[in-house]
Formats: structure tokens, sequence, C-alpha cells
């Protein structure tokens, strides 16, 4: 007769599914990602999930892996500058949205973009009695490289990649300090999102980037501000590579006490 086996035999089973089960939801990016890494072997896919995943250090042939848990690096609300990996950029998916990004960023129209939300904010200005604010044209290419850093190193915070402070990038500014502020957005979004394509509109893109400062914009102190000039970049990001292709949007609107 075929002996049964022990009732704690199917828990400690049962409690190793759940456990394998956890471990992959949760790092579900990391694993599909090595897993679809052609350049690894299957001893190097396993070092790098047990290093991802457990903190354990596997058999490798080589020194490092090819790919690590730090190879993925956008996630909202990511302060510091990161760069995303070769590895990672081979991929299908990252490939896809570096298309879609680049489609996006060669229709936008950052000029229509700048006149159309400066009426949207005279028009609050004006129904307050407050005084008009101008494009601020001066502020332009401070604007491009604030927002080109953000982009290309996928983090939004208040310092560059030199680790100075915002201002630094307008030096023909002065008092730049004093003079200027800013706001600053991110949004992930589905490479296949149709929102990417409505924006390529600046009358529909400068309501949306309206809509996200309009808080600080219509607040009281936002008014001593004389010109603004906003603008978007998109990149394509490594946010959920292994499921699907997203795009990372970048938006920076830099504002200045004085008119020019």
């Amino acid at each position: 007769m075929k002996e049964k086996l022990p009732i704690s035999f199917y828990f400690k089973l049962m409690f190793i599914i759940i456990t394998l089960m956890y471990a992959y939801i949760t790092h579900r990016p990391l694993i599909d990602a090595t897993l679809m890494n052609e350049n690894l072997s299957a001893m190097e896919s396993v070092n790098v999930i047990l290093q991802g995943v457990l903190g354990m250090e596997g058999s490798s042939s080589q020194d490092k892996p090819l790919v690590s848990p730090l190879d993925l690096v956008s996630k909202p609300g990511n302060t510091e500058p990161q760069l995303i990996s070769e590895e990672i950029k081979s991929l299908a998916n990252y490939q896809i949205a570096a298309e879609r990004a680049n489609q996006f960023n060669q229709q936008f129209d950052g000029e229509a973009l700048n006149y159309l939300l400066n009426e949207r904010i005279n028009t609050y200005r004006s129904d307050i009695n407050a005084s008009t604010m101008g494009v601020g044209h001066h502020l332009q290419e401070g604007t491009w490289n604030r927002t080109e850093e953000l982009s290309l190193y996928h983090y939004l915070g208040s310092s560059t990649i030199e680790g100075t402070a915002f201002y630094s990038l307008f030096p023909e500014i002065p008092d730049s300090q004093y003079r200027l502020g800013e706001n600053l957005y991110e949004l992930y979004i589905a490479a296949d999102d149709i929102h990417l394509e409505t924006w390529s509109n600046p009358d529909i893109l400068a309501d949306y980037v309206y809509s996200i400062f309009q808080d600080s914009l219509e607040s009281d102190h936002y008014q001593t501000y004389q010109s603004a000039y906003a603008w978007v970049q998109a990149e394509a990001s490594d946010y959920n590579v292994s499921e699907t292709a997203y795009v990372r949007l970048v938006v920076v609107l830099i504002l200045d006490t004085n008119l020019n």
C-alpha cells in the first residue's frame, strides 16, 4: 500500500508556492527583464534574480551581472539623476517607447504652447484684476536645458545634474535666485495612449498644462510673477518595460518676477 504524505508536506508546499508567487509579483519588472535578456545565460539570469529578490549571491562566470535591479531606474517621484542601461534600451518595448517619444517631440510646438498658455493665465488674471503676464522668451534657453536634464536623466528634483540650484541654468538673469521660480511635473503614459496624439494639438496641450499648474498659477503669491516660459519633452522609459512600452513626459514651467 502506497504511503500517504504527511499533511505538513502540503502546508510546506503551499507556503513555497505562495512565497514564489509573492516574489514574482513584487519583483516582476526585474524578473521579466532578466528573463527577456538574451545576453544572459541561464546561470547568470538566476544570479541576477537571486540578487534582486533575495539579496543573495548566486554563482556566475562573471564578476558583475549584465542586468541588475539598478538598471530599472524609472519610477514616479525619483529625485536623483539616473541613466538607463544599454541592455534595457535594447528591449523591444523600450524601442517602441523611444520611437513614440521622438514622434511627440517632433510634433511639439513650444512657441504655440507658450502663447496659448499665456492667454489662459491672463484670462484668470483679468478676472481678478491682476497685472497681465508676458511670454518669457528670455527664459527659453534655460527652460530647454532644464527640461532636457530632467528628461534624459529620469528624475524630478530641485537640483541640476551637477548638484546646483535650478536657477544656475539661467546665468544671464541677474539675481536669478530671487527672481525665478519653477514648477515641475512628470507623467508616465503608455506609448499607445491616445493623449500623446491629441496633445500634438497646442490648444489641447495648453489646456492640460494649465490644469497641471492651475492651483499654483491662481494662488495669490504667484501674481507677483510677470513672465513665464514652459516646455514639454517626452523620453522613453523603462517603467514596467517587461509589460508594455511607457513614455515619460516632463513639463517645466519657469516664472520670473520681471517681464524680461
